[in-house]
């Protein structure tokens, strides 16, 4: 759609029953104005939902535009502030049309238009531990957010551009059983096509015995999996840890990470097989 300096765009909608809902902000800018001073609105049968919000303010790392709405009619405003005019792309989205995938699964997605939101949903079970897995990532900056059955977030705004740690999430037990649903957010001003891979892990973990001098030779069989060995010692002692391991699978073996605890506590927390 396009705006004149000052002018009001009102879309009105109704809906037949409850709907969680995001805006998606797709205006990176409005005739090179900033989108910032794009403003929208909401108003419904519980009266203002949304109030004076700019477009750049809405989504991914700059905000968070999700919705719980009733059924009935509601009216979404468009207001130019700031004398801004040009055109301007937005959508609502409902949460309950995210593609469903199965857990374990791996998802391709690309981010075009650049800016864009896109939804997928898992069915989780109570109790179960799962891992976020971002396999593949090109182009855009993108967070992602995790909201629960109830719409409440499990993580939010978490990154979503790297391949390691800083962009996995987990292992994380999630508390009910249900559909969950993944936004997966490219920021406002990104006008270069993204794609991304990512799996959502269900965690198996095992515990093992280990005896001293014995190399162990297991495998990891899934991102997320924590192998315990458990050990006796009658005495104290002095021990080394021997890191046998140059990569796993062709990956650093700075990501594989090991702690010991004891009769005193931790005793080493957290430390790469590569240090």
């Amino acid at each position: 759609a396009t705006i004149v300096k000052g002018q009001t765009h009102s879309y009105s909608f109704s809906l037949s029953s409850d709907a969680r809902a995001t805006f998606d902000s797709l205006s990176r800018d409005i005739s090179g104005a900033d989108s910032y001073y794009l403003h929208w609105a909401l108003t419904g049968p519980r009266g203002t939902l949304v109030s004076d919000r700019p477009f750049r303010s809405s989504d991914s790392s700059d905000g968070v535009s999700i919705l719980d709405l009733v059924a009935g009619d509601y009216t979404l405003s468009i207001t130019s502030t700031n004398d801004v005019a040009g055109d301007y792309a937005f959508r609502l989205m409902d949460l309950a049309q995210a593609t469903v995938f199965a857990a374990g699964d791996r998802i391709d997605g690309v981010f075009d238009p650049a800016n864009e939101t896109d939804l997928v949903a898992f069915d989780a079970v109570a109790g179960q531990a799962y891992y976020f897995d971002v396999i593949a990532r090109s182009g855009g900056d993108a967070r992602w957010t995790l909201l629960d059955p109830f719409g409440r977030a499990a993580f939010q705004q978490r990154d979503f551009n790297s391949i390691n740690a800083s962009g996995d999430h987990g292992p994380t037990t999630l508390e009910l059983s249900g559909r969950y649903t993944l936004l997966l957010e490219a920021r406002y001003y990104r006008a270069d096509t993204g794609s991304y891979s990512l799996r959502v892990q269900p965690v198996s973990n095992e515990t093992l015995p280990l005896a001293l001098d014995v190399v162990q030779n297991q495998s990891i069989a899934h991102a997320g999996q924590v192998d315990t060995y458990n050990f006796t010692l009658a005495e104290a002692k002095r021990v080394y840890f021997d890191s046998l391991t140059a990569n796993v699978a062709g990956r650093d073996s700075w990501y594989l990470r090991w702690t010991l605890s004891g009769p005193t506590g931790v005793l080493v927390a957290d430390r790469s097989f590569r240090e």
